[in-house]
């Protein structure tokens, strides 16, 4: 008898364990405090037909198409979250690239919170006292309209990367303070420059100068705010070496932009980007902002940005987020379901917060993105439960 009721208690215990395992996990993000994520009232999980994954993630579609279930759920399509590429060695690339982003990012916040940054930041000259001149900031930058009024962080962030990018590639930051679209600072701004650090530090600075360059932007005293905006989507263009598509977003990129209310106080821009080839007439833009909404009520907090860049390609990006911008094919500009179009959306969205760069382990991040994704899916069509339709996703 007391052997039977240890055995009981044990089995009690580590059921208990695991529902408190589940309970702090999904409560568990990234950020610099501790917010809680939000778990609906009512919210069911369906766990019908979703067995152990066949095949590792990246691999051939024709062995995750022959390991799936027989009896599937009703809303069902075979393709993994994400741009299938071609090897391990690709994926593993994609990875080491948002790695090398989160590592620009600390190099930057660690120089905007340093008392180098405010003091040469006050006096505006690069021979101030207190240390290291690679925080200088040129009295160009110092000069410009908007870096004297007071400083929203947006903004400060925004000079500690064209610092950045002064120190990289410094012909290229003094003619952007010359531009049209740091004469103010508007949503886009900031992850232009961010796109043109990135080339310059981890490419060629002569790149990102012939980027910046384009015709197509050169025009009418160089980068606008339209233009910034087409720039801070096309890094991961950049990165496959497309120039075809480089060159069709800068002389015939098109921005469809709207500007609304988060759910916690926070003002969002969203931009989809495309080029004149593609679809105009979709409901892409709904589906981005109905995303957000649905992501920060399940997240508990604002979105980790303030602009929501959206590229619409027909140059083989699937589905990406890149820690700077969303690509996405031109088929969820168009014939793609809503359904399909409003999950991969949100999921993209979803890695705003819950990145593969570094602070996640991938199963995570990618768990917690095709979650968000799902349960937009459920918000947005009424659905009585949520059913992570995605099968087989390895995450």
């Amino acid at each position: 008898m007391t052997i039977a009721n240890s055995h009981s208690i044990r089995i009690f215990a580590a059921a208990a364990l695991s529902v408190i395992v589940v309970i702090a996990a999904v409560q568990l993000h990234f950020s610099a405090g501790s917010v809680s994520a939000h778990q609906p009232d009512g919210l069911l999980i369906s766990h019908t037909n979703i067995p152990e994954p066949p095949c590792p993630y990246g691999h051939d579609d024709a062995c995750e198409r022959a390991a799936r279930p027989k009896s599937e759920p009703v809303f069902v399509w075979p393709d993994n979250p994400h741009q299938p590429l071609p090897d391990a060695a690709a994926v593993q690339d994609h990875f080491e690239s948002l790695a090398n982003f989160a590592e620009l990012e600390r190099q930057v916040n660690a120089r905007i919170t340093s008392d180098v940054f405010a003091v040469r930041f006050a006096d505006g000259g690069p021979d101030s006292p207190g240390g290291d001149a690679r925080y200088a900031i040129t009295s160009e930058i110092s000069g410009l309209p908007w870096a004297t009024d007071g400083q929203t962080e947006s903004e400060k962030i925004t000079l500690g990367w064209l610092s950045y990018l002064q120190d990289l590639n410094p012909t290229l930051a003094s003619s952007l303070t010359q531009m049209p679209f740091l004469q103010d600072h508007t949503p886009g701004d900031l992850q232009a420059i961010q796109v043109l650090a990135r080339i310059s530090r981890w490419y060629d600075p002569q790149d990102a100068t012939a980027l910046a360059t384009l015709p197509g932007f050169a025009d009418d005293g160089g980068i606008d705010n339209t233009e910034a905006k087409i720039i801070a989507v096309m890094y991961e263009v950049y990165r496959r070496g497309n120039q075809y598509w480089i060159e069709q977003l800068a002389n015939n990129g098109t921005v469809e932009e709207q500007t609304r209310a988060g759910q916690h106080g926070n003002t969002l821009t969203f931009a989809i980007v495309r080029a004149n080839e593609t679809r105009q007439n979709s409901k892409l833009m709904q589906s981005a902002i109905a995303g957000v909404q649905d992501a920060e009520t399940l997240m508990g907090e604002a979105l980790p940005t303030d602009f929501v860049g959206i590229v619409v390609e027909a140059a083989g990006a699937y589905a990406n987020n890149n820690g700077i911008s969303i690509q996405l094919e031109a088929e969820f500009d168009g014939t793609h379901s809503d359904r399909r179009r409003q999950s991969t959306t949100a999921h993209e969205i979803g890695h705003f917060w819950w990145t593969t760069r570094a602070e996640h382990e991938r199963w995570i991040s990618e768990g917690v993105a095709s979650y968000i994704g799902a349960y937009s899916v459920r918000s947005q069509f009424n659905d009585d439960d949520l059913t992570l339709t995605r099968y087989p996703c390895p995450y």
